[in-house]
């Protein structure tokens, strides 16, 4: 096998070209965290409608916590990916829920089935780690080169 030609022209480039930045450790990125917050909370709200017998409004609110996962699961990083997984982790247990519980109609229940199956899909882990994980991956490696460990 032929070793792979890499010249990463960019490293050698004169400091006026960028400027040192080092990296800043971030515990809880506040959309992340709020985006699964919200979700958290129209679940909740989910439940309560279903047990106060408001089952078309607990069906809009548990395709709104659909709609968010798959929303944010076509964001540009994997932990973009992780939090739509997640959420949609959490509304299929309120749907699971809401099924059981809801009392719904033949109606409803169609509705239910209709609007779920024109979702998009959640998306492939695969095609973040082609695209912006490589990328991360590409950026501690000029780091690493630049700046030593």
């Amino acid at each position: 096998m032929d070793p792979v030609s890499f010249d990463n022209s960019y490293a050698r480039l004169p400091q006026r070209f960028y400027a040192r930045q080092l990296p800043v450790p971030v515990a809880a990125p506040g959309p992340i965290r709020v985006n699964r917050e919200l979700a958290a909370m129209l679940c909740m709200r989910a439940m309560l409608r279903c047990g106060e017998g408001k089952a078309d409004e607990a069906i809009d609110d548990f395709l709104a916590v659909q709609r968010l996962g798959r929303l944010l699961s076509r964001g540009a990083s994997l932990i973009e990916l992780l939090v739509g997984i997640a959420i949609d982790a959490l509304s299929r247990s309120a749907g699971l829920a809401l099924l059981e519980h809801g009392n719904m109609t033949p109606k409803q229940l169609a509705r239910f089935r209709d609007e779920l199956l024109k979702l998009p899909p959640m998306t492939v882990p695969a095609t973040k780690m082609a695209l912006s994980e490589r990328f991360v991956y590409l950026e501690i490696i000029q780091a690493v080169r630049r700046y030593g460990f």
